[in-house]
């Protein structure tokens, strides 16, 4: 005990006093060990709940080991600790993006992948199209791409034109490659050669659940609900692995060099395995957590629940699962699929999504009773699994998602760990639904409706845009649906603040470009949306830090620059405090740290 008190005494002197007595002491190395590296001479944010503001901070191993004084901290280095002279440069903690879920190995669910590359097979290149003929063109040019056999995965938007489109149209253009298509997160048609393999393989589709008919009494290749699921989670072909491992690790890679060093989403079974591969391997550059996606759209759930036990937590601090997700109730924005309570102001001709938008938990969708998402989301509640990650566009969606939540809580086994459950996107809400979320403890994670690349539309070289172009759209279709007004109520951050909910910030682009949009409303024409919505560049920052931590309940290890916390860590290029608010987007990431390792760093610039 007494040579306990003696170490940390001569810790404490060769930090706090001028004379750096250790060394000096022969104290063995195998007591005590200096910082793998040192930052000094900044700001360093540490994104605490005062928002403190340091100069320096010590790493050692995986963790933070102190923050303070320049002065301070460089007196704790050795001669083998790396020392960053910041310049006046941010530290600030790593980026938690709250919902990613476009890992590789998941099946498309919506028009947003390149037509151009069919050859991956698991890409589900977008075809856009308002009349059938242009529809069925584009697919025989991509089908042609292929030797026969290749089973083809596609999708596209919900128009009446894809609606109406049946196995034997596409027959005409796809004779020898079996052809999935998908039409929105619940709606697909296939040609003749995918419905033989489905009806061969399913006994769901052999019950002739989710498959609609012909005026001849036969399935016409238009499927939907559970059978869907089906056809999405269990008939998807499991490539070559190796490729989208790679694939993976350059996305990771690109994440870091943005700043993320935790990345949360929903998963399926064949992301799950690329991505457990590459934690295997030691080859996970940041923090993985994911809801897994076996529950969306599941016929049987509950032998499911049963079979594979409570699993929410398993895993160590790089790879972890958090939770499950059902499928979501409304659709794409672009198209006018937002599930809202009052109606649009106009509908886009051919969209077939009238004036209130979607609803695929709707008693029109053929699910058996009991079977429904909504009975899916309520059974997990009952099997200990907290859902999360579930899209959450309208205010109609998030009241309808809250009731099926607050069955679910009811649920609860009480001998198991209480988990949060969670609603991603949020972009419409009142003051019911604010309350509601607030009395149940539902965690609120948000993101910019005018960032996602909707306020400007154009050709199909982009698909994000081309969706709109597709119905005759030029320029900002949420406009022509939604008015100029009503947009300026979406994604009610500072409202949410007020009522006493910490909401998450989302990216759908850069990180920096999106903290700087929380900030200034602003859309990249310079429009502000929602000016009254704002938050200050602390609380942007926390929203993607500190309150982000609490999305995975790991608040104590994440979030901050803290003592004992996990060393993760971004160096800006700038000062965050004192740059213009339009300037954030541009101070760039020149280094990113997950747990005491560098895993980006920009050559030459620190």
């Amino acid at each position: 005990m007494k040579y306990r008190i003696c170490v940390l005494a001569l810790l404490a002197a060769s930090i706090f006093s001028q004379q750096p007595v250790w060394g000096q002491q022969g104290v063995p190395p195998e007591i005590l060990a200096y910082p793998n590296m040192v930052l000094y001479n900044g700001k360093v944010l540490t994104a605490d709940d005062n928002f403190t503001i340091a100069e320096a901070v010590a790493i050692r191993d995986s963790k933070f080991l102190a923050v303070g004084r320049t002065d301070q901290i460089l007196r704790m280095a050795g001669p083998q600790t790396r020392k960053v002279d910041l310049q006046g440069k941010s530290v600030t903690p790593g980026f938690i993006e709250t919902h990613a879920h476009s890992w590789t190995g998941n099946v498309g669910t919506s028009a947003s992948r390149n037509s151009a590359d069919v050859a991956a097979g698991y890409d589900a290149p977008a075809i856009i199209f308002n009349i059938q003929d242009v529809g069925l063109q584009k697919i025989k040019e991509v089908v042609e791409k292929l030797p026969p056999g290749k089973w083809l995965w596609l999708s596209t938007v919900r128009t009446r034109a894809s609606l109406t489109l049946t196995a034997q149209q596409l027959d005409t253009v796809t004779p020898n490659n079996p052809v999935t298509i998908t039409i929105s997160p619940q709606e697909a048609v296939v040609n003749s050669k995918a419905l033989e393999e489905l009806i061969k393989g399913s006994p769901v589709i052999q019950q002739g659940g989710g498959l609609m008919k012909g005026r001849d009494g036969k399935p016409n290749g238009q499927i939907w609900g559970n059978a869907f699921g089906t056809l999405f989670y269990e008939f998807f072909p499991w490539t070559d692995l190796a490729p989208m491992m790679e694939d993976q690790k350059r996305q990771l890679q690109r994440n870091v060099a943005a700043g993320i060093t935790t990345r949360i989403g929903r998963m399926q079974g064949l992301a799950v395995t690329i991505l457990n591969e590459l934690h295997t391997r030691g080859e996970l550059p940041l923090r993985v957590r994911f809801a897994h996606e076996f529950l969306r759209m599941l016929p049987d759930a509950e032998r499911f629940f049963k079979r594979m036990g409570n699993m929410v937590g398993m895993g160590d601090d790089m790879f972890k699962i958090i939770g499950t997700v059902e499928q979501q109730i409304d659709g794409g924005s672009r198209v006018g699929a937002i599930l809202t309570k009052a109606p649009k102001l106009r509908v886009m001709e051919g969209a077939a999504y009238g004036m209130y938008g979607a609803n695929y938990w709707g008693e029109d969708q053929g699910y058996p009773a009991g079977k429904s998402p909504r009975d899916n989301i309520v059974m997990a509640g009952k099997y200990g699994w907290p859902v999360v990650s579930l899209h959450s566009y309208g205010d109609k969606v998030i009241e309808l998602e809250l009731d099926a939540f607050e069955e679910g809580m009811k649920q609860w086994p009480p001998a198991l760990t209480k988990h949060h459950w969670v609603l991603d996107h949020n972009w419409m809400h009142d003051a019911d639904t604010i309350a509601k979320a607030k009395e149940l403890g539902v965690q609120i994670s948000t993101l910019l409706w005018f960032t996602m690349g909707l306020e400007q539309t154009g050709g199909e070289e982009n698909p994000v845009e081309g969706e709109a172009a597709a119905f005759g759209m030029t320029d900002d279709p949420l406009i022509y649906m939604y008015g100029m007004e009503g947009l300026q109520k979406w994604s009610p951050v500072k409202t949410l603040i007020d009522a006493g909910i910490r909401p998450y910030a989302e990216t759908s682009r850069d990180p920096l470009e999106n903290i700087e949009a929380f900030i200034t409303r602003k859309d990249r024409r310079g429009r502000v949306w929602g000016r009254n919505e704002a938050v200050d560049r602390k609380t942007a920052l926390w929203m993607k830090t500190n309150w982000a931590a609490a999305y995975t309940e790991e608040q104590d290890k994440i979030g901050t620059i803290e003592v004992g916390k996990f060393a993760d860590l971004v160096v800006l290029g700038g000062d965050y405090m004192t740059v213009p608010e339009e300037e954030i987007s541009e101070l760039g990431v020149l280094m990113t740290v997950v747990g005491g390792k560098v895993v980006f760093e920009q050559a030459g610039k620190l």
